[in-house]
């Protein structure tokens, strides 16, 4: 079952998953590997059939080029309950973690 989060979650951020992805230039596959998930997956996020883990909210936030895609996923970071100042700092620690998305109970949304 989804939770209230997930349904809240709709065609923005899969908007903006996508805009991050060809700002860099990759397919699916090479930018799910960037977050260690599946092409498949960001296939997922991309049409909004799946809502990414915090974990990846985090991942895609670092990979985020403008502002304007920064915004949109800290706005999800925020209605999932953490505060700018968290966000901010798990930042520093997410461009240095090479775990990010990892397949795992509970981020298999």
């Amino acid at each position: 079952m989804r939770s209230d989060y997930q349904r809240r979650v709709g065609g923005d951020l899969a908007k903006t998953i996508r805009e991050i992805r060809l700002s860099r230039g990759l397919t699916q596959v090479d930018f799910g590997k960037l977050v260690n998930i599946t092409g498949l997956r960001i296939s997922r996020y991309e049409v909004g059939a799946k809502t990414p883990c915090i974990e990846v909210l985090f991942g895609l936030l670092s990979l985020a080029k403008t502002a304007s895609q920064r915004t949109a996923i800290a706005s999800e970071l925020e209605a999932a309950g953490f505060e700018l100042p968290a966000i901010a700092g798990a930042l520093n620690s997410v461009l240095t973690d090479t775990s990010i998305g990892r397949e795992k109970e509970g981020c298999n949304v």
